[in-house]
């Protein structure tokens, strides 16, 4: 996901929640870093193992996820049942695999998709 899209989802959040922090898990982490240098809202936890960030993501009470399985998971198995956020233009439209994507198979309805 672009980090135009990270950027609306932490605009969002910010202004449904008070006191909001962020806290970023990713396998790049330089890019992450790169991205949100300036933030002093984001935490960039060091990436020991894959597991470790999934436990951590797990217990957050709202969550933001990009593409891929590792955030989707992230989001369901997390029990707060606080706002998740997903990425909902990743695939080009009427590509094939666009086309045998359905949003409502993938996402819980009460996420939100920007």
């Amino acid at each position: 996901a672009p980090k135009e899209y990270l950027f609306r989802a932490q605009d969002y959040m910010s202004n449904h929640f008070s006191n909001v922090t962020f806290i970023v898990c990713s396998n790049d982490i330089e890019w992450t870093k790169t991205v949100f240098q300036n933030q002093n809202d984001v935490i960039i936890p060091p990436s020991d193992t894959p597991q470790l960030d999934m436990a951590l993501l797990s217990l957050m009470d709202h969550t933001i996820i990009t593409v891929g399985t590792y955030g989707f998971w992230s989001a369901w198995l997390n029990q707060n049942n606080g706002t998740v956020i997903y990425y909902k233009d990743f695939f080009e439209p009427n590509s094939t695999y666009g086309n045998q994507i359905n949003i409502s198979d993938t996402y819980y309805s009460h996420w939100i998709g920007l």
